[in-house]
């Protein structure tokens, strides 16, 4: 057996000088041992541990190992370590959990302990894994494995094994063991009646397709799950859920919870249920009545109407042939408005109120300073206690008020809405008598954006200003414009105060902040310059909400400046360069250039192409030429100033492409006789007019029209009238020999006879139906067909036939020729060589 010899200097040779000595020896042995510092010394106290241990044999020797033989009795074990990646397990060799533990290499000897501390694994995929315990193995001199009846107990914050020191085994393996637990969910659906008490319900849950009817059910602890719930709409609705369901159908009856994984902690699920609210109003009068739009017939006076299907929070509409007053009284439906409707009908709306939204309203809570009030719930003066659901509404008007001292405002719009409990008792004790002073009160309007509806004690106020007494309440509308979104939404309030003079404004905000545009509905802006507008020429821009870039030029915009600061050449791709791009913008305003520090020579302009591209892509543009630097130029708008608050066009860009092109000035030239030339811009469908500019690639439509009694003449006509597609560089070519190529003719005025009561009379005009007066153009054929009807008169001549069989004495058809001297005539049958006897 291996030992191991103790290197305590000094010790052992005075302890065998003081062996046998008697209790006088000991003590001076001792003075000697702390004089020489041997008891200070750590291989002595370990020594001396040893020895109370009984680890050391009677020559001082300690056992360290087993010898080769394999030894049981050598005081080391070597311990190995299972692992558990569903828990996360350290070993430590003290108590104080400072010391880990090698799990590679470990051997600890008998008599010590292990520590161990567990936590879950972070990756483990179940919120229902628990550790259980550790395993302990034994394993023999053959390397044979047995479960130990060795345990590691919890202590503390740690799990320990202690080796004892009569361990027979030399060799241990540790195995944390964890375990699933089955998940458990309890279910719990319920209705709540008309006491506010819980009912149970039978509802049907469904976990992963599987229903259940139970209140607890047991599913796999390593599976994802989905529970829905699902119930008898015609019924019930649904109130509430926990946890909160992100979907709910009172249509089908179906509430539906989130998805859970399998390392989501375990929760329980309830449905609250309601069943549906009857409400029954009763007519002091016959009436005639729609409920939510459907037509209810008739009700008699004094009979009831019943309204069904009810649930918290739904809006109901009343649309009666007479005015109903007494719905105000009603406490199941809360009346929030009242419209007067063409021809003497009337609508209310109604909400039904919600549950757990009571109040109480004592009016004898509430004295103010100056004056006396009123308070009315349902149409009914109270004088005590009323206990009101949310959604209701507490009336009050002055009774009396101290000289000089009113309550502002008009008696009717003064009302509290019940909300919470502390709201509604802050407005109740927010009511006033205030001073009646003389003011007058500035209604200003958003520069864009929208505008703002004003109203005072009821009625709309169109000035720019009104005289009321301070205390008084304006109440303001925001209409945005389309694209616009305003600060509040709903009506807003501007109490008036003493000031003799003062400026009406929205919670503190100037009225010119009261609408934002939508960011979407702003257009990003880009701006392309090409190669010819040469080196000097310099631009500015405005343009709402746009900041130049710093690395834009100050004073306006070069190319040079652009480009290339330090060369005349322009080494710019596609000879243009964007000098704005992609920036967003307002548009409220227009966008304003200037243009300078270039002279336009004659046959030149500054080409400007506009480009708007709208929400669905499509493109419209427009081209601008100016041969005058020195006007000002007409700004951009974005939007016709008549529609820039009601057009549902969205501008997601404009672009602006600027140049200097080749142009012409155009100059009309004279039309024929009885004829009027008319150019137009082919994209744009603009007239030209003279000094009208146009680059020659533009096409032009050419149109020759005569004047009343003339027709044109040509090629290219239809109806009378030429008309041709071509470049402007092709119209300067060719204008002169189109004006002389298609000139006007005169119509020929004819009148057709049809005086033979006993004759039918059919005139046709190149083959087409005529009849009265008529415009005939010289060499067309005029035919007529003229048939005998009364049996006792005939054509002098027979017609028709062929080689006289067949002939006709009844019908003769016969053709003339137009021309000049048929103008001005009536035409009969005789001019067409048609006799009768």
């Amino acid at each position: 057996m291996k030992k191991r010899v103790l290197l305590v200097a000094g010790i052992v040779p005075m302890m065998i000088a003081l062996s046998g000595c008697s209790s006088v020896k000991e003590y001076l042995g001792g003075k000697m041992l702390q004089r020489s510092g041997v008891l200070e010394d750590s291989n002595y106290v370990e020594y001396e541990q040893y020895l109370t241990d009984g680890l050391l044999d009677p020559n001082g020797y300690y056992v360290d190992e087993s010898d080769e033989t394999g030894d049981s009795s050598s005081s080391d074990v070597r311990v190995t370590f299972a692992e558990n990646n569903n828990l996360k397990v350290q070993y430590y060799s003290d108590s104080l959990l400072r010391n880990t533990t090698d799990k590679s290499n470990c051997s600890v000897k008998k008599g010590d302990s292990i520590y161990a501390t567990v936590n879950i694994s972070d990756s483990i995929f179940s919120s229902m894994y628990e550790f259980s315990d550790f395993r302990i193995y034994e394993y023999d001199e053959n390397g044979e494995k047995k479960e130990s009846t060795l345990a590691m107990d919890k202590s503390g914050d740690a799990y320990v094994l202690q080796i004892p020191v009569n361990l027979e085994t030399n060799s241990l393996s540790i195995e944390p063991i964890g375990v699933y637990k089955e998940r458990t969910i309890k279910l719990d659906d319920y209705y709540t009646d008309d006491n506010e008490q819980s009912q149970p319900l039978s509802g049907t849950w469904v976990i992963n397709d599987k229903s259940y009817t139970e209140d607890s059910v047991n599913i796999s602890p390593v599976t994802s799950y989905i529970i829905s719930y699902e119930y008898n709409s015609d019924e019930y609705f649904y109130l509430s859920s926990d946890p909160e369901c992100y979907y709910s159908n009172n249509f089908d009856g179906i509430v539906i919870f989130k998805q859970r994984e399998p390392d989501d902690e375990t929760v329980d699920y309830s449905v609250e249920l309601h069943k549906y609210i009857s409400v029954t109003l009763v007519s002091d009068m016959d009436r005639s009545i729609k409920v939510n739009g459907e037509d209810q017939g008739t009700i008699e006076a004094n009979s009831e109407l019943p309204i069904h299907k009810l649930k918290y929070g739904d809006t109901v509409t009343i649309e009666t042939n007479k005015e109903w007053s007494g719905l105000e009284r009603n406490r199941e439906l809360i009346l929030t408005q009242t419209e007067p409707l063409s021809g003497g009908n009337y609508r209310y709306t109604f909400i039904v109120p919600e549950k757990d939204g009571e109040f109480t309203f004592n009016p004898n809570d509430y004295s103010y300073d100056y004056g006396k009030i009123r308070f009315k719930c349902f149409g009914q003066t109270v004088y005590t206690t009323q206990v009101l659901a949310r959604g209701s509404k507490i009336y009050y008007e002055q009774e009396s008020a101290l000289t000089g001292y009113w309550l502002a405002g008009k008696d009717s719009e003064h009302y509290i809405v019940v909300g919470d409990e502390e709201s509604t008792k802050a407005a109740l004790n927010n009511i006033h008598f205030t001073p009646k002073v003389d003011v007058s009160v500035e209604l200003p309007q958003p520069e864009s954006g929208g505008a703002v509806e004003y109203w005072l004690n009821g009625s709309r106020v169109y000035g720019k200003s009104c005289s009321t007494y301070s205390g008084a309440v304006i109440t303001m509308k925001l209409k945005p414009w389309e694209g616009w979104i305003p600060e509040y939404v709903g009506e807003i309030t501007y109490n008036v105060g003493d000031s003799k003079s003062q400026t009406a404004n929205a919670n503190g905000t100037s009225i010119d902040q009261v609408f934002a545009e939508d960011e979407g509905h702003q257009p990003a802006l880009s701006v392309t310059l090409e190669k010819t507008v040469g080196s000097s020429m310099e631009f500015t821009l405005d343009a709402s909400g746009y900041k130049m870039d710093v690395e834009s030029y100050a004073g306006g915009w070069k190319v040079t400046d652009i480009f290339d600061k330090n060369s005349k050449n322009y080494n710019i791709m596609d000879n243009s360069q964007i000098i704005v791009e992609d920036k967003k913008i307002g548009t409220d305003k227009p966008i304003l250039f200037t243009m300078s520090n270039r002279a336009i020579q004659s046959g030149t302009a500054v080409r400007m192409v506009i480009t708007f591209t709208d929400s669905n892509n499509k493109k419209t543009s427009e081209t601008r030429y100016i041969d005058d630097l020195s006007n000002t130029l007409d700004p951009i708008d974005i939007y016709d100033s008549s529609s820039m608050g009601t057009s549902t066009v969205w501008y997601k860009a404009v672009d602006v492409t600027i140049g200097v092109v080749d142009i012409n000035k155009y100059s009309a030239p004279t039309a024929s006789t009885n004829t009027r030339l008319t150019v137009k811009n082919a994209d744009t469908n603009e007239t030209l007019t003279n000094g009208y500019l146009i680059e020659n690639s533009q096409k032009v439509v050419v149109t020759i029209t005569p004047v009343d009694g003339y027709y044109v003449t040509g090629k290219k006509v239809s109806n009378d009238v030429y008309s041709d597609t071509m470049k402007y560089s092709d119209y300067i070519k060719n204008i002169d020999g189109i004006i002389s190529n298609h000139p006007a003719s005169k119509y020929y005025v004819i009148t057709l006879d049809k005086s033979d009561t006993f004759a039918t009379y059919v005139y046709k005009l190149d083959g087409k139906e005529v009849s009265g007066t008529i415009n005939a153009k010289d060499g067309q054929k005029l035919e007529l067909t003229y048939e005998i009807t009364d049996g006792q008169h005939k054509l002098k001549q027979a017609a028709g036939g062929f080689i006289g069989i067949g002939a006709s004495y009844t019908k003769a058809s016969k053709t003339i020729k137009i021309s000049s001297d048929l103008d001005g005539t009536t035409v009969t049958k005789l001019t067409f060589g048609i006799e009768t006897e």
